[in-house]
């Protein structure tokens, strides 16, 4: 994936809090183009909503108590239905 290029680790670890499963460790998005992220659904809501193929995004992240930021061209997500 793009974020994976650049840089920006997903989880690699899950655990259970009330029975609910969490993924836990790797990066946290904290903005995209300077709008807050405290959720995965915001992320969904932003790439559903804001963003297209082909732009570009500045994504801000946690990686390792630090923020960082890097700069992401957007791709097509394949369909998981095919």
């Amino acid at each position: 994936s793009p974020a994976a290029q650049a840089g920006i680790r997903g989880a690699d670890r899950e655990t259970f809090i009330s029975r609910r499963r969490i993924l836990v460790g790797g990066d946290i998005i904290i903005a995209i183009d300077d709008v807050p992220i405290v959720s995965a659904d915001d992320v969904d809501a932003f790439l559903a909503e804001e963003a297209r193929p082909g732009q570009t995004v500045t994504v801000e992240f946690l990686h390792a108590r630090e923020t960082r930021q890097v700069t992401i061209q957007l791709v097509e997500e394949p369909s998981r239905y095919r």
